[in-house]
Formats: C-alpha cells, structure tokens, sequence
C-alpha cells in the first residue's frame, strides 16, 4: 500500500502542476467507455444533488440508479487502509460519501457503488452488478 499511496501521489501532484482537472476522473471515464456505453442506455455524468451540494458520477435516469466509481486512495479502499483514513480529506471524503448514501437511499434512488480495485480486476462482476439492474 505505501507503493500505492506513493504512486497516487505523484499523480496528482502532475495534475496540480498541469492544471488538469475535472469533475470526472479517469477511472469514470474509462468505467463510462467499458461498462455504460454498451448498454446503449441513457446517462448522465456529474449528476448534481443540490439538496446536499454533492455530485454523483453517473445517474441512468430510466433506472433511477447512481453508480459510483470510488477511487481505492480518496475513498480508503479498506482492502488498501486496513486500518482506517490516513488523511483528514480522506476522512472527509468518507463522511459525505455517507451522507450522499443516505439521501440516496432515502430519495429512492437505486445505488451501486464500485472500488477501483474491482473495475480493474473483477470487470465481469461489475458488469454483472449493473446489468442485474439495467435488465430488470
């Protein structure tokens, strides 16, 4: 894991240095391009939620369903961080990622929330997730 968080950091010390930033991750946009696009479906990315000032990654409005893609080092994979958030926005990531949970579910809408880890090595299983919904 110290390799992990190592690499994680460099990585966004480049995009601070490049001013590459968006809402959307490489990881959305690659889980977009491999798991969303086939379905021909319709989607959204960046689904806002004014109520708590909180984005979604994807939202399929036909299905009322959200999916995010939880990045294993800002959302503390606990596969990776056994031991809890090593850093405060860790922390904090993890805090409204609870609170974006609980409106969700109280809101009705359908929620599938994927690691890092599984998009990349378990992408059947993902699949299989996403179309349990989709086809039903």
């Amino acid at each position: 894991t110290d390799k992990y968080k190592k690499i994680k950091s460099e990585e966004m010390k480049e995009r601070i240095k490049n001013q590459q930033f968006s809402l959307s991750s490489k990881l959305e946009e690659d889980f977009i391009n491999d798991f969303i696009k086939p379905l021909n479906i319709e989607y959204e990315t960046q689904y806002y939620l004014k109520d708590i000032h909180q984005y979604c990654d994807i939202y399929i409005p036909s299905k009322n369903l959200i999916i995010e893609c939880d990045g294993s080092f800002w959302h503390c994979d606990p596969r990776l961080f056994p031991n809890g958030a090593v850093y405060d926005y860790q922390k904090r990531k993890i805090e409204r990622d609870s609170i974006k949970n609980d409106y969700l579910v109280k809101n009705g809408f359908k929620l599938l929330r994927f690691w890092e880890l599984d998009i990349i090595n378990q992408p059947e299983y993902v699949k299989d997730e996403i179309k349990k919904i989709i086809i039903d």
